[in-house]
């Protein structure tokens, strides 16, 4: 049952909503593990929510950490306001997560794994149940101590967060190469225009013309960027570009 549940969240993030809106008139039992109480609804929202919606800060870290993305980076820096609050928004379209299969993974099996984290610990002793149930807004560490009024499941919910974000470094990395992949797609296709246009004796096709660079300017930026960051003092870098 904890599979189906993140499983519809993943769905949800993917294009864009927050299930908690959206299953507000559902019967809820269908999605939790009743037989365990230590299980609960706040417990599955933090193994969903570090950050907010798509597990924001162990992404932030993961960005922060492994992207050559300018770009990439820049958002995660100007979200960080937010999703200390869980408000994921901002780093969630921007990346973007939305609508990016590359994400469909972790953003299903990490809150699993991050159920499990938590279950283990519980069957050692280290936390307690949760007792209440802690304001959406706090910051993950918070919740996860005035869910339980316990400091210990305060560094599981921070340890569950940092493997997290290992394994969210691959996909953030993937996510790069497809950014090259995808420019070198396009300038292709414009070359392709490119002998098209001089067959049929035309000066341009501007419509895929202005198309193609519009989908190939960002990750053109990125490049020039990486390039600069390695050949130019830093002081200078912003100028140049």
């Amino acid at each position: 049952m904890a599979v189906i549940y993140f499983l519809e969240n993943a769905l949800f993030t993917f294009i864009g909503l927050d299930v908690r809106h959206l299953t507000t008139y559902v019967n809820k039992r269908f999605f939790y593990l009743h037989e365990n109480e230590f299980i609960t609804e706040p417990l599955l929202q933090l193994c969903r929510g570090m950050g907010g919606y798509g597990l924001a800060i162990p992404l932030f870290f993961a960005v922060i950490l492994v992207s050559n993305s300018y770009r990439r980076r820049w958002v995660a820096k100007i979200s960080v306001p937010f999703i200390i609050s869980n408000f994921p928004e901002v780093i969630l379209y921007g990346i973007p997560v939305i609508f990016n299969p590359i994400f469909v993974l972790p953003m299903i099996f990490l809150p699993i794994l991050n159920l499990e984290i938590f279950v283990i610990a519980h069957k050692l002793g280290i936390v307690p149940i949760a007792t209440m149930t802690p304001l959406a807004i706090s910051p993950f560490p918070i919740y996860a101590f005035v869910m339980t009024h316990s400091v210990a499941m305060s560094w599981v919910a921070i340890f569950a967060a940092f493997i997290d974000t290992i394994i969210l470094m691959p996909f953030v990395k993937l996510m790069d190469e497809y950014d090259l992949y995808v420019f070198a797609k396009e300038i292709n296709n414009l070359e392709k225009a490119y002998k098209k246009c001089e067959a049929e004796e035309r000066v341009s096709d501007e419509n895929l013309l202005s198309a193609s660079l519009l989908r190939t300017m960002d990750t053109l930026s990125d490049i020039f960027r990486r390039v600069l960051k390695r050949n130019v003092p830093k002081r200078f870098g912003d100028i140049f570009f």
